[in-house]
């Protein structure tokens, strides 16, 4: 059986046949770069979306640490109210839990996740900041009390951590979600 060459192709000269095999090539070339570039760009913007949800979490971790350390620095103070290391640290906690719940306050983690008003946060962070105010002032006059303290932990700090822990969880939920689409 031979092989027939189409009357338009035998009619090119060999110039012209090997300027249309690189022009196929070149064609070729750029429409795998395109294709590459898509997915790339896609694979891009699904890692992103993952490492959004993981950096929130991480400031919902952040917060429930910092709850921890306050709860911690409190009953310190309780047994020792003269303890200046003990207030230091107490202090510096709640300045660190301010940054992380104005952190994920702002615009940015708002547009990325809902949890602040899905889990109530931003209104238990509240009751939870003004009664930590309380009881630093109750702490700098020499007044804390046991019964404070307990109050603080069952009425403010547990709902708030309970608020944070759903966050979390959905958080994780979500990174499980993107990064099964991410290896996928």
């Amino acid at each position: 059986m031979q092989f027939k060459e189409s009357k338009m192709f035998v009619n090119l000269s060999i110039k012209a046949k090997l300027l249309a095999l690189v022009g196929i090539f070149v064609v070729t070339f750029i429409g795998i770069n395109i294709f590459i570039n898509v997915n790339l760009s896609s694979q891009e913007n699904k890692f992103e979306r993952m490492q959004q949800v993981v950096d929130i979490r991480g400031q919902v971790v952040g917060s429930l640490t910092t709850g921890l350390q306050i709860t911690s620095a409190l009953r310190g103070m309780y047994i020792n109210p003269k303890d200046k290391r003990t207030m230091e640290n107490l202090e510096k906690a709640v300045v660190k839990m301010e940054k992380h719940i104005n952190i994920l306050s702002s615009k940015k983690i708002r547009r990325l996740s809902k949890g602040m008003e899905k889990f109530n946060v931003k209104t238990l962070h509240t009751a939870y900041h003004a009664d930590m105010q309380k009881l630093l002032k109750m702490i700098r006059g020499h007044q804390l009390t046991d019964k404070a303290i307990i109050t603080h932990i069952v009425t403010t700090w547990r709902p708030f951590k309970k608020a944070l822990k759903k966050w979390r969880e959905s958080s994780k939920k979500k990174d499980e979600l993107h990064s099964k689409k991410y290896n996928e």
